[in-house]
This record gives structure tokens, C-alpha cells and sequence, in this order.
């Protein structure tokens, strides 16, 4: 680690906070980057909303993302809840098909497909996706942070806690957490 400096600040002025503020505002750059952020939106927070298909009395947060939405399918009333990101395939093959009274945490992902790595001789971003379904069964609960990946069917009834890592199939009525995950117990009857 490198030692570190000591180092006097002085505050701009208000009047030279304006003038950066303005010369910014009015830049070229501001305008590029202005244009591209509402294309990323648009691509990412309208498209896909347009293209899913979502059951009744469904409430999806404005702040999820969803992309390649029509290979996605929600059923009815779940929550999506802030800032999740339902990540879709290329095509039908990276479908996110989601059951009825499904609902997440904050922050949740969702992801069916990834860069392939076959070779050594071509960067991983330039190679194949590879994509595989994700099937979120009924009455699931997927805590904050969770993230799903490509493949993964998760059985009716299990409880995902916050953060974990799904990489296999989760059976029904599981509870399951870690990185990756595991089963940790399943849901009873009992009450207590």
C-alpha cells in the first residue's frame, strides 16, 4: 500500500461552481451521455416491460430492470421488488418463466445466460452465450441480494435467504442459502 499524502483542500466558490456547473451542462459530452442514458433506459426499464408477460394483480417495482423481456414470464400475484434485474436470454432458451405468489427482496438477479469461455484464443466476451431457462415455481420467497443463475429450477414453496448464490436445483419447499447455495431445511407445518 502506498503511503498516504496529506492534502489541503480549498472549496471552490459558488460562482465557480456555477460556471463548472454550466460549462458541464451544456457540454457535447453531457449531451452524448445524455442520449445514451435515455436509450439505456428505454432498452432496459420500457422495452422489456412491454415484451414480458405478467399475471393479474402482479406489482413490479419501477426500479427493476428487466431485459430480453419476451423471454420472460411472471405469474400472478407476485412482487418484484426495487432495483431486481431479470435477466433473460438471447432467445428461447434463456427464458425466466415465474409462478404465481412469487415476491423478492431488494436487489434480487435473475440471470439465464453467460459468456462462454471455450478457448483461450478468443476474449470471453467475444465468444458464444450460453443460455439455460431459470423456473421459479409457485409461492416462492427469494431474499434481498439473491441471485439466480442459468439452469436453476426452484421448486414450489422454498424460502431463498438474502444473498445466496443459486446454482442447482432447489427442491419444493427447501430453505436454502450460502454461496452457493444449499439446503439448510425445509418448510413444516408446525407453528413456532
Amino acid at each position: 500500500m502506498s503511503p498516504a499524502t496529506r492534502t489541503h483542500y480549498t472549496k471552490p466558490s459558488l460562482l465557480t461552481r456555477i460556471g463548472q456547473l454550466l460549462a458541464t451542462f451544456f457540454s457535447l459530452k453531457h449531451i452524448k451521455w445524455l442520449f445514451s442514458l435515455t436509450a439505456y433506459y428505454l432498452i432496459n426499464y420500457v422495452r422489456g416491460r412491454r415484451k414480458m408477460k405478467v399475471g393479474k394483480h402482479t406489482n413490479i417495482h419501477p426500479t427493476a430492470m428487466i431485459r430480453e423481456g419476451e423471454f420472460v414470464t411472471i405469474g400472478d400475484n407476485c412482487l418484484i421488488n426495487h432495483n431486481a434485474l431479470i435477466q433473460a436470454g438471447k432467445t428461447a432458451n434463456g427464458s425466466i418463466t415465474i409462478g404465481n405468489y412469487v415476491h423478492t427482496g431488494a436487489n434480487v438477479m435473475m440471470i439465464a445466460f453467460n459468456h462462454g469461455f471455450y478457448t483461450k484464443d478468443v476474449p470471453t466476451k467475444e465468444q458464444d452465450y450460453v443460455e439455460a431457462p431459470i423456473v421459479i415455481g409457485d409461492d416462492v420467497w427469494i431474499g434481498g441480494g439473491a441471485i439466480i443463475l442459468a439452469g436453476v429450477t426452484v421448486g414450489k414453496g422454498a424460502i431463498i435467504a438474502a444473498g445466496a448464490v443459486v446454482n442447482r436445483d432447489v427442491p419444493e419447499y427447501a430453505i436454502v442459502g450460502g454461496v452457493p447455495a444449499k439446503v439448510l431445511k425445509y418448510r413444516t407445518d408446525e407453528k413456532g
